[in-house]
C-alpha cells in the first residue's frame, strides 16, 4: 500500500516539476525552493522513485535468472518511465540545461548560501535520482548489447558454414501432389530425414540436376524453411517431425504454381535456425526497448544502430 501511495505522489509531483515554466526555474529560484523542499517533496519523490525502481528491478532480475538473457522482461512501470523523463539528470544535460532539468533545483538551492546543508540534501537527492536514471539506461543498454552479439555470433557461424561449401543443400521443386507423396514417402517420420535416395522426375535443382530430373541423397534433412515454415507459422519451429509428417500433403501445390522444398544436412538446419531465433530475440527486445529509446540518450543510438542491423538480417534472412 505504502509503495503504491509513493508511486501515486510520485506521478504527482514530476507531473507538478514539468508543468513548472522554464521562466520561473531559470530566474526564480525562491520559487523553486518553496515548491521543492528537500525534506518534502524531494524527499517523497526520491522515496518513491528508489521503491519503483527496486521493485522493477529485482522482476527484471527475477525474469533474467529464470528465462535468460534474450526473453521478454518485466516493463519499466509508466510511473517510473515518467519520473525519468520529466527529472533529467545535471550531468545528462547539454551546456544549457533543458525545462526539466535537475539543474534547476541544484542552481536554486545554491543560491540560499546561508544554509549548506539544505543545499547539500538536495545534492544527496539528485545524485539518487541520477542513478536510478543511469541504472535503468545501463539495463537497457547492456541487454540490446548481448542481443546483438548472439544475433551476430549465430549468423557470422552460418555464413562461415555456407561459405566454407562443406554442406550440401539442395532445393526441389515440386509441382504435383504425386511429387509430394513421393516425398513424404522417402521421409523418416520421426526425423524428416531421407530414408531413401529421392528421385523427382522432369524437375530441376538449384544444385543436383540432369535430364531425368532431380536426385537427392539418402540422409539428408527436410529443413523447416521457405514455404514449409510459412505454412506452418510460428509454431514450425517447435513441431514434432511426426506432426509436419502426417500434414504434409496440406503443402500440395496448387494448379500452376511450385512448392520449393530444402533438403540439407543437421549442422545447417542447426545453425540455421539458431541464426534466425537470434534475429527473432532481437526483434522482440526491440520492440520491448523503444519506448526506453525515447526517454534514454544511450539507448537511443544503440537502438537506432541494431534496428539498421536488424533489418539486414531480415533481409539476408529472406535471402
Amino acid at each position: 500500500v505504502r509503495d503504491c501511495l509513493l508511486v501515486a505522489q510520485l506521478d504527482v509531483l514530476t507531473t507538478a516539476w514539468e508543468a513548472v515554466p522554464k521562466l520561473v526555474k531559470e530566474q526564480q529560484g525562491h520559487m523553486l525552493r518553496r515548491l521543492f523542499r528537500p525534506d518534502v517533496e524531494l524527499s517523497v519523490m526520491r522515496d518513491a522513485a528508489v521503491a519503483a525502481y527496486e521493485q522493477w528491478a529485482s522482476k527484471a532480475a527475477q525474469a533474467f535468472a529464470a528465462q535468460g538473457t534474450n526473453q521478454a522482461f518485466p516493463e519499466m512501470p509508466e510511473a517510473l518511465y515518467r519520473f525519468v523523463s520529466r527529472m533529467r539528470p545535471v550531468d545528462e544535460e547539454a551546456t544549457v540545461p533543458g525545462p526539466t532539468s535537475a539543474s534547476w533545483l541544484l542552481q536554486a538551492w545554491s543560491e540560499q548560501r546561508e544554509d549548506s546543508t539544505q543545499k547539500a540534501k538536495v545534492q544527496q537527492i539528485l545524485d539518487t535520482f541520477a542513478k536510478i536514471f543511469r541504472g535503468a539506461e545501463k539495463y537497457w543498454s547492456d541487454h540490446l548489447t548481448v542481443a546483438a552479439e548472439e544475433m551476430h555470433e549465430a549468423q557470422q557461424s552460418l555464413e562461415t558454414m555456407l561459405q566454407s561449401g562443406s554442406m550440401d543443400v539442395q532445393v526441389v521443386l515440386i509441382s504435383s501432389t504425386a511429387d509430394l507423396r513421393d516425398v513424404q514417402r522417402c521421409l523418416d517420420p520421426n526425423t524428416l530425414k531421407l530414408r531413401s535416395k529421392l528421385v523427382i522426375k522432369d524437375n530441376t535443382s538449384s544444385l543436383v540436376a540432369n535430364a531425368s530430373g532431380v536426385s537427392v541423397p539418402q540422409g539428408l534433412q527436410l529443413l523447416r524453411q521457405g514455404q514449409l515454415s510459412d505454412h506452418f507459422g510460428n509454431h514450425t519451429s517447435s513441431l514434432k517431425a511426426k506432426d509436419i509428417h502426417s500434414k504434409f500433403m496440406e503443402l500440395a501445390p496448387g494448379a500452376g504454381n511450385d512448392l520449393r522444398l530444402f533438403f540439407g544436412t543437421d549442422s545447417f538446419d542447426t545453425q540455421l535456425n539458431e541464426a534466425l531465433k537470434a534475429l527473432k530475440d532481437l526483434g522482440n527486445l526491440l520492440q520491448q526497448v523503444k519506448h526506453a529509446s525515447e526517454v534514454f540518450p544511450r539507448v537511443d543510438r544503440s537502438y537506432a544502430l541494431l534496428h539498421e542491423r536488424y533489418q539486414e538480417g531480415r533481409l539476408k534472412a529472406v535471402n
